[in-house]
């Protein structure tokens, strides 16, 4: 069982960002049989952010791909939270 408080933060967070979060995650996907996206969530800072991807498919040869899909996520993520650049994440 999770702490009271745990649990009103991971409900808290889910209500805010579900929509980001499935939507990020499903471009992460794109083209691929299965990716598991796990997220970090509950920094008011940060905000969630990926802290893992984990290629689960068979499909091996597509996997380059999602470096740089999931480095270019991760710097406009970073970027657009400090306001230093605008950068499109999938662009």
């Amino acid at each position: 069982d999770l702490p009271g408080a745990i649990l009103q933060l991971l409900l808290r967070c889910l209500a805010e960002h579900w929509h980001s979060l499935r939507r990020d995650s499903e471009q992460l996907a794109v083209g691929l049989d299965e990716l598991r996206v796990d997220w970090l969530l509950g920094d008011d800072f940060w905000g969630p952010r990926i802290g893992e991807l984990t290629y689960m498919g068979t499909m091996a040869v597509d996997v380059a791909p999602i470096s740089w899909r999931l480095a270019r996520a991760f710097a406009a993520g970073h970027l657009g939270r400090c306001k230093k650049q605008a950068l499109e994440p999938f662009g």
